[in-house]
Order: C-alpha cells, then structure tokens, then sequence
C-alpha cells in the first residue's frame, strides 16, 4: 500500500464565523502603479520580502487579479538579480523598449530589465549599484534634457534623502554626484522624537519647470507616518518643504500609518498616489494598499499639491490575503487532507464523524457538511467518537477515528474505507478495529510513510488498570492491519507531561498524558509532535520526539524527546492549552503550517470551547520545526502561499 502524504493544503474555512471574517485588500508595502497600454501594473514589497516582488494587473483599478508575474506570480524573483533579502520598494518604468525595475535588496540599490511588466526582471551580472553605506527607496526620473536621476535613501544618523546623477545606460550612477537634498526636521516629520529621524520613499515629477518632490516621513511603524512635499527650480535641490504638508495622513484619512508610495497618472490623465497604510489601528503588519486622488491647484507662488481625502479606498483582489484565528467557532482534533482539487476538512464531533469539502478559501461557509458516519447504539464504537482524520491510500479513503462502547468505556481505535473517488460520497466501510496484538485502552491514531514502510502511532494505556497514556508505534500490513505488536516511545516522565489533576465529583486521579501524536517528516527527518498533561488543565502542550539520523522508528531507544514543550499557550496572546494538532504544506508547497486547537480562555478544559487555529511554522539550522509562539487572535496572517498554483 502507499499513504499519499498530504502535499497541498488550504484551509478553506477561513471566512466561516463572525471573528474568521476574510479580508480581501491587498497586503502589500511601498507600493507603484506602473501603466502600459490600458493596463495597470502593481508592485511592492510583499508581506514575505525575501523572495522578490509580486505584480498584480487591473484594467479599471478596482478589479485586481492575483499574482501573474512570469515566476510564481513574481516579476522579479531573486535568483535572476542581485540580492538574498529585502526586496522593497520597486520602481517600473519604460526606457529604450525595455522595461526597468529599480528596486532595493539587502539594504542596497539594484537595476534589473525585462522585456515584459510581468518579468521575468534579470541582470546579466547580478550587482548593486555604487554608494557608501546602505541606500534604499530608489526612484529613477529623466529631465527633458535626457539626464537621469536616482533620488533614493541613505541610513545616516536617519533615514536621509539623496539624489545622484546616472549613467546614461543606467548600467550605475555617475562618481561623485550623490548630494543630501532632505531630511526629516518639522514637528509633524518626528512626532515620536526619535533618535533617527525618517524621510523616505521619494517620487519626483515635473511641472512648469518645477520640480515636485512627495516624501514620507515618521517611523514606518508610527500611525503618524504621512506624505509631505518639497519644491525646487533644479533636480538636484534646494528643495523647499511646502506649508501644507503632510498632504496625507491619519488625521485626513482617518487610518493609521498611510504613506510611501508612488504618483502615476490614469488612462484619462488623472493624477493619483498608490500609498500603503497599517492593517488597522492596532496593527501595522501586513500593510495594506490603497490609492487616493491628487490635483495640482495654484498657490500663492507655485502649483501645490492636494490630496482628496473623500477619494481613498483600498486595493482589493478577489481571492481573501489574510485571515485571523480562530479558523471556526468550535472544533477540537482538527484535520485536513487535499486530493484532486478539493479540500477536506474534519474534527471531534463526539457522536459521528463529518466531513466538509471546498474548493476556495472561503467555500466552506456555503459547502455542505455531510455526515458520513454516525455509530449504531449498541456497537463497541457507540460513543465518544475522536480525532478522526482521513487519508487516501492506494485510491482509497480511509477514516480513522477514536470511539468507546455504549458505556463510554474500552476506548479504541477503528477504520472506515470508502472506494469512491469523492469520500463525501458512496458507503463507508466499516473495517474494524485496529489493534496491536497487545489490545489495550488507544486513541489518537495518525498513519503514515516512512522510507517505504507504514505505521501507525497513537495514544494508549500500558495496560488496561492504568490510566496513564503513552505514545505507541507499529508498523502496518495494510491500511486497516498492525503486524505485529506496539512499541512504546514515550511516556509522560517530564514535569511538564504530569500536570493532570481531575476535578470531577466521581474523579480526583491525576492522570499523565502523552496523545494527539502527528508525523512531520523533512528531508528524511521524522518528527512525532504530541500533547502533553490533561486537556482539562490549562497546561495542556505540545511536546516532539525526534529519530536519531535514520535509525529504526521500531527501535524504541531511537527517539528522543525535547526537554520542554515546543509550543505552549500564552495568556499575553489569548491561548490556552494549544494541542491536538495536525500539519499541512502551502498550496505552492513551500510554507509548512500547525492546525491545531486551544481555548480563548483559561479554565475552559476539554469541553466544546476548543477551537481550531493555524499558523505557519519555519525550521531551525539543525533540521528540526520551530513552531514559534501562539499568535494572538487579534493579530492578522497571511493565507497560505498558492502562487504556483495560479501560475506556472
């Protein structure tokens, strides 16, 4: 047999309750519009800025499709140019029939070239460009005499802008030309009095022989950061701050944090600002895009520059970017499992076991659940239905769950097979309990494949008089068969794995837990995450056993266990007793992602309060997951990454 392991997954369910509501405006930093023939390109720093620059088309500015860049949804992707990190603040334009992007990578300033808006953007030597220090934030602008200029950022005592003189290929600027031309010294440009003053994200444009600087000030994480600008007779300054600024900020827009973007004109030549501001007022990232109209009206010496406040609005795509936990009101156990499209979502519903099936990352509000197993009263599996969790093996769909006898006794674990290619259809087969020859108390059974072999590990009792649960493995002879007998690999012998005094009238026992295990495997490294100390308590955790290089999973002494949990609740964040988790892969397969349950407040215990949240997880040097702290349920993320899925 062969257990497909879950390549792709997408919590579809992410817009299903009042607090999960989806968000569908654009993540996206330091943005500008770039317009060729009708269309309009959108580029900036990604909420993931190590990889490149993503650019997004709309023909109306209302409309904004997906990512469509010509590499995974990028128009320019690191392993064509210059730079490992970093990738912020773009800037696309049109010169000599090529299409230039001047961009910033490692705190330095690159320019890469593309034969289309979408890219792919490329060096032919990948290289910054000359100058001292680190340099960011670079807009390139050619007066009508055919000279360019790079005006850009310079970190020196602030954040400081320059401008220099190009080389008429652009291939690097001109020697000796950089000059300061503005800093950050008004009130409203340091409201946080900072040691290191802010002006950033310059863009420059020319009218009646006047020279229009808009620049952005403030700490990015300030909701003071605002848009201001300055006049000169010459490129290369003096630039003269005007009277009116700021032009845009939180007082006229009413939202945190707007500013460093770009101008660009329309097809019907208006002019507007591409700007980004804070996720909302208590939250600054992911940034969100949003554009807002600009007119030049006559001052008192020079045109001035007025922003429309009743004219902004956010960039929006079709398709959520962001979601906050919980992912559902109630759910304890959680599962999902993709194949063939479609997604399948699972969790404890105590008396049957339910699946949901989606295809979008809002569907499963609208998608049927579909009851696909409900017990009959008198089998050895009439109650406490657990855990269940689905998998596809050999063209075949099998359900494995927890369960106990019409007593709520003689916990344990059974198998369901249904051989139609759609599980929320056909009949489902009972197949029976599957046991090791030494049949105790089990829960909690996950399968999977290693190195060509099966096995199952779950949560069970030593023997049938204890009470305390341990992590077991055995290999498998088939999807519903052990071969052979158990092997234990962990019990609860740490202090933070015997935390389970009962408080219930008929039961004070403390018991010690160790259950929910879950494979994870990586480059050949097999994991088993599990939870550790009663549900009931709030000291419920996540513990890891690691296999020692590739030895035998059999070999009991071939594990070995993290002295300390590896994720724990956090009361700061608003999470209590985190376990019982499953994992899943991005829909492009390079994210890695924890499902997992928890309570929004302590004492709340195993009861139907558990919810399921998810969040991305990263890996440390030495091979293993660091799954990070819990996030707090205010806090925004960012769906899990589909670019290849909606490109290439």
């Amino acid at each position: 047999m062969q257990v497909h392991r879950i390549l792709i997954l997408v919590l579809c369910f992410w817009s299903c309750s009042k607090k999960t509501s989806a968000q569908k405006e654009l993540t996206i930093a330091d943005p500008t519009i770039f317009l060729h023939k009708g269309t309009y390109y959108l580029y900036g720093t990604s909420p993931e800025s190590g990889q490149g620059f993503l650019v997004y088309t709309s023909k109306d500015l209302m409309n904004w499709s997906n990512p469509v860049g010509a590499t995974r949804g990028m128009a320019l992707s690191k392993e064509h140019t210059f730079g490992t990190t970093g990738f912020w603040a773009p800037q696309v334009f049109h010169y000599r029939d090529k299409f230039y992007m001047a961009y910033t990578a490692n705190e330095q300033l690159a320019i890469a070239v593309s034969d289309n808006p979408l890219g792919p953007f490329r060096q032919s030597e990948k290289k910054q460009l000359s100058g001292e220090g680190k340099q960011i934030d670079p807009f390139l602008f050619q007066d009508e005499d055919g000279t360019w200029y790079m005006y850009h950022v310079r970190l020196n005592n602030g954040n400081r802008i320059y401008v220099v003189k190009m080389k008429p290929d652009l291939s690097d600027i001109e020697p000796g030309t950089a000059k300061e031309i503005l800093a950050a010294e008004k009130p409203w440009e340091n409201t946080w009095n900072a040691n290191w003053p802010v002006a950033e994200g310059p863009t420059v444009i020319k009218r009646s022989g006047k020279y229009y600087l808009m620049y952005s000030t403030n700490d990015f994480r300030n909701p003071d950061y605002a848009v201001g600008y300055a006049v000169s007779d010459h490129p290369e300054g003096p630039f003269v701050k005007s009277d009116d600024s700021p032009i845009i900020n939180r007082k006229t827009l009413g939202v945190s944090g707007p500013g460093h973007g770009d101008l660009f004109t329309t097809t019907d030549g208006k002019f507007k600002y591409v700007l980004h501001t804070h996720f909302d007022r208590t939250t600054v990232a992911p940034r969100l895009g949003a554009i807002i109209d600009i007119k030049f009206e006559q001052g008192n010496v020079n045109e001035k520059i007025v922003a429309d406040p009743t004219s902004f609005r956010y960039l929006k795509t079709a398709i959520a970017q962001t979601f906050r936990n919980p992912l559902l009101p109630s759910g304890a156990d959680p599962f999902s499992y993709w194949k063939d499209g479609y997604y399948y979502y699972t969790h404890t519903l105590v008396d049957r076991i339910s699946l949901w099936k989606t295809k979008t990352l809002s569907g499963l509000t609208g998608a049927k659940e579909v009851t696909v197993f409900r017990p009959p009263s008198i089998a050895s599996y009439a109650k406490d239905i657990w855990a269940p969790e689905i998998h596809s093996i050999d063209n075949k769909w099998y359900i494995y769950f927890s369960a106990a006898d019409n007593k709520g006794r003689n916990n344990r674990i059974y198998v369901l097979e249904n051989k139609k290619k759609d599980p929320t259809r056909g009949k489902w087969k009972m197949k029976g309990k599957i046991a090791a020859s030494s049949d105790y108390w089990a829960i909690d059974g996950n399968v999977f494949e290693y190195q060509g072999k099966q096995y199952m590990i779950w949560s069970g009792w030593e023997n049938e008089r204890s009470r305390h649960q341990n992590i077991y493995i055995a290999t498998m002879k088939n999807p519903w068969t052990i071969s052979g007998d158990r092997v234990c690999i962990s019990k609860p012998e740490l202090e933070w794995e015997k935390i389970g005094k009962r408080n219930e009238p008929t039961d004070t026992a403390t018991v010690f837990v160790n259950e929910g295990p879950q494979s994870l495997i990586r480059n050949e490294q097999l994991f088993v995450v599990y939870s550790a100390s009663g549900c009931w308590t709030d000291n419920y955790v996540l513990g890891m056993l690691r296999l020692k290089g590739s030895m035998n999973p059999m070999d009991a002494s071939a594990w070995e266990k993290t002295p300390q949990p590896v994720f724990s609740g956090s009361a700061e964040a608003g999470i209590f007793s985190p376990g019982h988790n499953s994992f899943f892969k991005s829909p492009d397969g390079r994210q890695d992602w924890i499902l997992y349950h928890a309570n929004d407040r302590p004492g709340m215990g195993c009861a139907q309060y558990r919810s399921p949240r998810a969040q991305r997880f990263r890996w440390k040097a030495d091979g293993s997951p660091d799954f990070g702290k819990p996030v707090p349920l205010k806090n925004p993320l960012m769906v899990p990454s589909a670019i290849s899925i909606q490109n290439n």
